[in-house]
């Protein structure tokens, strides 16, 4: 019996010297985002959900108002709907997968997605032509 263990050690030069990327995780971060093939916006919000969950957490009605589409009759319509325009794909369990851009346009409540908290988009009046004084 054979055993084969694969040690993974990333370096990456910085000036003259190569130093560990693990040193540095916020470089290393970014270098894998960048790699990746997947956008922001393909990425899984939430994974594995029936159909009345992606009901219950997304604005479909807004979706088909903004799109100037009727609103479907059923359930498998108004999905095949939102799966069309990338806001929500089919998980390979055959559930629903709520991609983040389905739940930044649509979502009822962005407080239901952990990972996008903090991606509330938010207005700030200024009164006058600087940015002194706010309303």
């Amino acid at each position: 019996m054979y055993f084969c263990i694969i040690i993974r050690i990333v370096y990456i030069r910085c000036g003259s010297h190569n130093h560990l990327l693990s040193q540095y995780p916020n470089l290393e971060r970014d270098l894998w985002d960048a790699l990746r093939n997947t956008k922001f916006e393909q990425e899984i919000a939430i994974p594995n959900l029936n159909q009345d969950a992606v009901l219950r957490l997304l604005d479909y009605p807004s979706y088909f108002f903004s799109m100037k589409r009727n609103l479907p009759e059923n359930a498998e319509g108004i999905l095949d709907g939102l799966y069309q325009d990338n806001l929500i794909e089919k998980s390979a369990e055959g559930k629903w997968n709520i991609t983040n851009l389905g739940a930044i346009l649509f979502a009822r409540d962005l407080q239901n997605f952990n990972g996008l908290k903090r991606k509330m988009p938010r207005v700030i009046l200024y009164e006058g032509n600087s940015k002194l004084s706010t309303i």
